[in-house]
């Protein structure tokens, strides 16, 4: 698990609403949690929203940047 914090006033920043929005919270799946905290927390499973694809993910803490994208 890796926390990225996303600005959304930076001009810079890019936000793919669907794939946080409309892919299915697996948390269940994975863990027994009650109704409360599954509301909270939510587990992607990133190859439910591109099929046959990984989501690779490069951060540079000294740029405060990061880049997320789906690859085969």
């Amino acid at each position: 698990i890796y926390p990225l914090a996303i600005c959304f006033d930076d001009p810079d920043s890019c936000f793919n609403q669907a794939f946080f929005y409309d892919t299915p919270n697996v948390i269940g799946d994975w863990i027994e949690v009650s109704e409360q905290l599954a509301d909270c927390i939510r587990v992607i499973d990133a190859r439910t929203f591109r099929e046959g694809h990984h989501l690779e993910l490069v951060m540079d803490d000294e740029a405060g940047k990061a880049l997320a994208f789906f690859t085969k």
